[in-house]
């Protein structure tokens, strides 16, 4: 009987706490704040239009940043 009541207990914490969770993350949507926000001009957003409508994109390659690969190897030894 003890071990069924310690089920239920921690099955309505773990509930609890996923309903806390989700009410949590909800209220951190509807009442974020954008810290900073951005406006194209008029010309920015033509050109922006311009090229969505065209499917002419250049990416700018010099912003990629080169990615260095690690290779770890394990050995051993019969004594």
């Amino acid at each position: 009987m003890r071990k069924k009541n310690w089920t239920k207990i921690m099955a309505f914490l773990a509930l609890f706490w996923i309903i806390i969770w989700i009410i949590w993350t909800w209220l951190l949507i509807i009442f974020d704040k954008p810290s900073s926000e951005q406006s194209l001009s008029e010309e920015e957003y033509n050109k922006l239009l311009e090229q969505i409508n065209s499917n002419s994109w250049v990416i700018n390659t010099t912003d990629w940043i080169e990615v260095s690969t690690w290779e770890l190897s394990w050995t051993w030894e019969n004594n």
